[in-house]
């Protein structure tokens, strides 16, 4: 067992954080079957426009997986096909007939021909690359993340509670693909089958990169590991316990868009539609510092944000001594606890101005920087030296979220990674 404690990082003070207990299920007439976060399979439809399908049953397959599935989140009729640029496959929207008609699920004796065909093999990610898992890579180990920090996030306990056996029965099973570490705050609870460790700190305290590099760290490009979230291991249990796909998990509505009588926590259907009461916001699908405007709630995601719009330019706002407003640098003292956020970006992209900034909100022993500009320059065999193995496009949102420079790290990391795994694996 480790403990992990760490003073890097930052917990943003933004106002609009949701309160109180999990109240009642919202309602929504239309799911989605996010496709988003799969960009590097190759998808095969198995339905068309108009036709019924049931939950858990297979709506897409990996072209290069056979038998590798995408299940509904909902019983009902197909009723829209997303699509972006390209027609590469978005989503897939469901109008809910609310049947909760089930689909069979398979037997479960064998663990990742199960996983593969019920679609849960899809809550885990994979180390190096932070890709989707590639079932032909045995693990290592598998990371579990039993805590959150990131800003307006439930806590892991909330999506777990009541349902302690399913939780269980999910590490059970997990544990006998690979040694399962779960990682998770204090008070958590105790579960066998699997190693537990202790966290405490700033975000990204919660993110799986800073476990894997302290716990188990990647060295080579062989050393595989799965990560997976509490929701997952949870709906890999509710499955093996009552043979049948769970459908719902605890969201939170948050940020200053939405009224204070709408904030809070909910238990909402998988990939519920967003288009919620809100004033003169943007809606996120995320939380602030990792979500993308969708008009459903994403594969992975567990919050929906609404921040102020603003693209009003204010004259000298890098000389607003005003305490109404936030600084990460420490400029000048403040005395709130939390401030107000909108999506104003006060600045375009430019050069690096400030390149020791980023080392006070990382806490790897990663220089943000340089790995930045490697992989630009698609020096791979340089980025790899410098950490590229160890993370994941979400470590650098807080790197993203001080940057003076506004380069969007995330972006890029995502892009490098997913570049490089093609390169390698031949995806």
């Amino acid at each position: 067992m480790a403990y992990i404690k760490i003073k890097k990082g930052l917990d943003i003070p933004i106002e609009g954080a949701p309160a109180g207990k999990v109240r009642a299920p919202l309602p929504s007439s239309f799911v989605c079957l996010d496709f988003t976060p799969f960009r590097m399979i190759s998808p095969h439809l198995l339905v068309k426009l108009g036709d019924i399908v049931s939950i858990g049953e297979p709506l897409i397959e990996d072209k290069k997986c056979p038998g590798r599935y995408w299940t509904s989140p909902g019983s009902g009729k197909i009723a829209e096909i997303l699509r972006g640029d390209k027609r590469v496959l978005n989503g897939i929207v469901i109008e809910v007939d609310g049947q909760d008609r089930q689909f069979e699920l398979p037997d479960s004796e064998d663990k990742i021909p199960y996983l593969l065909k019920t679609g849960l093999i899809n809550q885990f990610w994979m180390r190096p690359f932070h890709i989707p898992v590639n079932p032909h890579l045995a693990p290592r180990s598998i990371f579990v993340k039993g805590l959150e920090s990131a800003p307006f996030t439930p806590p892991a306990e909330m999506q777990i509670e009541g349902y302690a056996q399913e939780f269980q029965l999910g590490l059970s099973f997990i544990s006998q693909i690979a040694p399962v570490h779960l990682v998770s705050r204090e008070g958590f609870g105790q579960f066998s089958d699997v190693t537990h460790h202790f966290a405490s700190g700033p975000h990204p305290i919660s993110n799986p990169s800073l476990h894997i590099h302290l716990i188990d760290p990647i060295r080579r490009l062989c050393d595989v590991v799965w990560t997976i979230d509490t929701w997952g291991v949870l709906a890999i249990g509710f499955a093996l316990k009552n043979k049948k796909m769970l459908t719902a998990r605890v969201i939170a509505l948050a940020g200053m868009g939405f009224s204070d009588e709408l904030r809070g926590y909910y238990r909402a259907p998988i990939g519920m539609s967003l288009e919620l009461p809100t004033r003169f916001t943007r809606i996120i699908s995320g939380d602030p510092l990792m979500g993308q405007i969708l008009p459903y709630l994403g594969f992975f995601d567990s919050v929906c944000t609404a921040l102020p719009e603003s693209n009003e330019r204010q004259t000298f706002h890098f000389l607003r001594f005003l305490s109404k407003y936030f600084t990460a640098s420490n400029t000048y003292k403040l005395s709130k606890k939390t401030f107000p956020f909108t999506t104003h970006l006060h600045g375009e992209e430019r050069p690096f101005i400030d390149e020791n900034i980023y080392d006070r909100v990382m806490p790897f022993n990663i220089p943000t920087s340089l790995l930045i500009k490697a992989v630009l320059a698609e020096d791979f065999e340089r980025a790899v030296e410098l950490g590229l193995l160890e993370v994941a496009p979400e470590d650098f949102a807080l790197p993203t979220f001080v940057c003076p420079s506004k380069i969007e790290m995330v972006e890029i990391m995502g892009k490098a990674l997913r570049r490089f795994a093609s390169q390698l694996l031949s995806i």
